[in-house]
């Protein structure tokens, strides 16, 4: 459990991933705000990946965000996918997670009607309800980002943002904080290094201007996210599954919206930093590929649901926050 927690959070931070909103009225349909593959790296070894996408649908006026984890045996056997739709003003619509730690298959099934909040839970041949009534402002952890990019504020050095974000993995409303600390360069990218904080778990990210996520860190237990050119060289020998990532994500994510691809570099793997912050440093830019290898996505796979667009109504409150993910030398459960 403790795993899957770290993990999941890992997705908090990367959720910080967009782009700029004036990319949200270049087409009348969904429209791809971000796409990127990411190394999930535990003491320096790659141990899994992530595959994410943002889309805007100018019909609907709805963003919708798809995610796809997997890590290896050595890392807890993670596999976690979620589906979660938002209106223009980013109060949630509904939800779909599926997870699988070790062979073990969780779903959660959320929709929203005004302030309540409604999940079907089922663990293994458990199921149950649960419901919430959701203070002011509450949005699904899954765009944070964006909630963040466009608040009073925005993203500038020394702004804090407090918030209240719905973990999707567990359909539980949770606290959290993030801290806009310094502006620095990465591999030649201005970003912001931001210093998250949400239930109880510390980490740190690595975001551009336009709010994409270049690397997340958690120097308290070494696990690290980094966004790469190519699938290949996040899914390395993890395996992928494209017929199930297709329908998962309505299309096979190339990975190709993103600053490091626009840029043709390949981000660094951060290195530790006095006080325990890590700096990605730079790694030289490798081809992009979308060969796909064969092992699986959980059978279970949620559908994916259509896509939210984002209005630019701001939302109450705002906060980015980083991803962590648990070494894989203690398993307990699921990884972030």
């Amino acid at each position: 459990m403790k795993n899957r927690i770290i993990l999941r959070q890992l997705f908090i931070a990367l959720a910080v991933s967009l782009v700029a909103a004036t990319c949200l009225t270049n087409t009348a349909q969904a429209a791809i705000l971000f796409e990127g593959w990411s190394k999930v790296l535990v003491s320096g070894e790659h141990v899994g990946y992530i595959v994410q996408r943002y889309e805007f649908d100018e019909k609907k006026k709805e963003f919708k965000e798809t995610h796809f984890l997997k890590t290896g045996a050595n890392a807890g056997g993670l596999q976690e996918s979620l589906v979660a739709r938002a209106d223009a003003s980013f109060k949630p619509i509904a939800y779909q997670y599926t997870g699988l730690v070790n062979n073990a298959p969780m779903t959660v099934d959320a929709s929203f009607k005004g302030d309540k909040m409604t999940a079907i839970v089922t663990e293994g041949k458990t199921k149950k309800t649960v419901s919430n009534t959701m203070p002011k402002g509450t949005f699904l952890s899954a765009f944070l980002g964006y909630v963040m990019l466009q608040g009073k504020e925005g993203l500038k050095k020394g702004v804090k943002y407090e918030y209240q974000g719905i973990l999707e993995e567990s359909a539980t409303i949770s606290k959290g904080e993030a801290f806009i600390a310094e502006e620095e360069a990465v591999s030649g990218i201005p970003a912001f290094r931001i210093l998250n904080n949400i239930n109880g778990s510390k980490f740190i990210s690595l975001v551009t201007h336009k709010g994409e996520v270049l690397g997340t860190t958690s120097p308290a237990i070494g696990t690290q996210t980094i966004l790469v050119s190519t699938m290949e060289e996040a899914v390395a020998g993890f395996g992928v599954n494209s017929a199930n990532l297709a329908t998962l994500f309505g299309s096979m994510p190339t990975g190709r919206e993103n600053e490091i691809v626009r840029r043709g570099l390949q981000p660094p793997k951060p290195v530790a930093k006095p006080g325990g912050i890590a700096t990605p440093a730079v790694t030289a830019p490798t081809a992009p590929v979308v060969n796909a290898v064969t092992p699986a996505v959980p059978a279970n796979s949620p559908a994916v649901a259509p896509p939210t667009a984002p209005g630019v109504s701001k939302p109450a409150v705002v906060a980015p926050t980083a991803p962590v993910v648990a070494p894989p030398a203690q398993p307990q459960g699921k990884g972030p």
